[in-house]
């Protein structure tokens, strides 16, 4: 997979991002990177690598293509299992209330974070249908 070690957060309040700002930090993670909701029409490469418009930037998708403001979604990218372990843990107490966890695959990071944030609503909702 692409480039180095990366967390995406999309969803969190200012509080609840100061948190995992800080709890990153102190576990020697690199902070995570914040995607506003202006960027759900971006595919996921683009935002890992930095690049995409901002929020109200030319370029920002209609709103059609922009994933559900009420979600939060930490995404790993290129971490280990063992460090994917940890930050679960990490994010679990940091945050409260659960968010959705995910990790890119080959398939996914071509995806915008829209797609991959409606796929992985869907996904929970039949996990949470078949219980």
């Amino acid at each position: 997979m692409e480039g180095r070690s990366k967390i995406l957060v999309y969803g969190f309040s200012v509080e609840e991002q100061r948190r995992i700002d800080d709890g990153l930090a102190l576990l020697g993670a690199p902070p995570a990177l914040k995607v506003r909701p202006g960027q759900g029409g971006v595919v996921l490469r683009r935002i890992l690598a930095g690049e995409g418009p901002a929020a109200g930037e030319p370029g920002t998708p209609p709103a059609a293509g922009q994933p559900a403001a009420l979600e939060r979604l930490v995404l790993f990218h290129n971490v280990t299992d063992a460090g994917v372990q940890a930050l679960l843990r990490f994010f679990r107490e940091a945050v409260g209330s659960r968010p959705i966890f995910a990790v890119t695959t080959p398939t996914s990071i071509g995806w915008t974070l829209g797609r991959l944030l409606a796929h992985l609503v869907e996904e929970r909702a039949a996990l949470e249908k078949g219980r």
